[in-house]
């Protein structure tokens, strides 16, 4: 078995438009050493989500099916069939209270 492929994921909101509360959140995944973020889910509300991890729910129950059963299986470039263990390395949300309230670096005192 090859050695684990890292993931990190995140989310954050999107607004739709200026005039309306309506926005989307794109769950974003990241294979440690590659270059280009993938979505894995996208997510639409008519306001910001209480907690953002709320939107991980799925993602969690897949993934812990995936790693009960010690992975994924993928074909290679021979066409065989080879597990794939996933190792999730790091959540990242963007947190609404403390954002709201936070002071860019072209705030107070800068």
């Amino acid at each position: 078995m090859s050695k684990p492929v890292q993931l990190l994921t995140s989310i954050d909101g999107i607004p739709l438009a200026k005039s309306s509360a309506c926005s989307f959140w794109p769950l974003l995944g990241l294979i440690k050493g590659e270059i280009t973020p993938f979505p894995f889910g996208v997510f639409h509300g008519m306001s910001k989500p209480d907690d953002n991890y709320e939107h991980y729910t799925p993602f969690i129950k897949e993934m812990d099916f995936i790693m009960e059963k010690g992975g994924i299986d993928v074909e290679t470039s021979t066409g065989e069939m080879q597990r794939v263990q996933i190792k999730i390395t790091a959540f990242t949300a963007e947190n609404p209270a403390k954002s709201a309230s936070a002071t860019g670096t072209a705030g107070h005192y800068c």
